[in-house]
């Protein structure tokens, strides 16, 4: 990605519930593989570099929008290898569950890891079942919404987590989408998106929004409809 910081670094992030925790580990940028057949990226005024991996950019195309039920989807992309996964297992029969009870926002400090997860790479966590075979449950739910596309989410607070599109032929990387919505807001504020992807499958007003601005739409600083941020 043109815009993250040449260093190595992690980016962390989870599902609302934690139940299901990912780490993202970012080789330094010599050593970040370029995407194969991709434009360069424009960073500045007639300034474009190399397009490498990750990918961050976001996503106007229908089925990310329904699916996701986002006005528009925000994906960082990278090789299945950077990616491992820490989960929650989930209770057996003979376990009581807390379906019934409040899902608070927990820490990735708190209580949740101090239980007893599995850590696992990016197929055992979130790929199709036939990967998943023989791996105990956890709160990782998928659908397949093509032949090719396994997407996941927690069924446990239903954050949209993956989108794994698995190669019908052989590819230097197999890579995955990671909604950036998950990631910790430390990382979030780190991963800026340098492109739109499916533009033409976008919302009218929202593309006119993205290049033109909001048209001074009112900004509230939290949820109260009272107060308004001065600008």
């Amino acid at each position: 990605m043109a815009l993250l910081p040449k260093d190595a670094l992690e980016l962390n992030g989870g599902c609302y519930c934690q139940a299901i925790r990912y780490s993202i580990k970012i080789p330094p940028l010599e050593d970040r593989p370029a995407i194969p057949k991709a434009l360069d990226t424009p960073i500045a005024a007639g300034h474009s570099v190399k397009t490498l991996f990750p990918l961050v950019g976001f996503d106007h195309c229908t089925d990310c929008r329904q699916s996701s039920g986002a006005i528009v989807q925000c994906w960082i992309i990278c090789p299945t290898e950077w990616v491992k996964w820490s989960l929650l297992p989930k209770p057996t029969e003979t376990q009581p569950t807390i379906d019934d009870e409040i899902l608070p926002n927990v820490s990735k400090n708190s209580v949740q890891t101090n239980m007893l997860r599995l850590e696992l790479d990016t197929a055992e966590a979130v790929g199709p079942a036939s990967a998943r075979e023989g791996q105990p449950h956890t709160y990782v739910t998928g659908f397949n919404s093509s032949d090719p596309v396994t997407r996941s989410f927690c069924s446990r607070c239903g954050t949209n987590l993956t989108y794994w599109k698995r190669p019908t032929t052989p590819q230097p990387y197999n890579t995955i989408d990671i909604t950036v919505g998950s990631l910790d807001k430390e990382s979030i504020n780190i991963t800026r998106p340098e492109r739109h992807g499916w533009w033409d499958s976008g919302i009218n007003w929202l593309k006119w929004m993205l290049r033109s601005g909001d048209g001074c739409l009112i900004r509230h600083p939290t949820g109260d409809l009272r107060l308004a941020t001065e600008e």
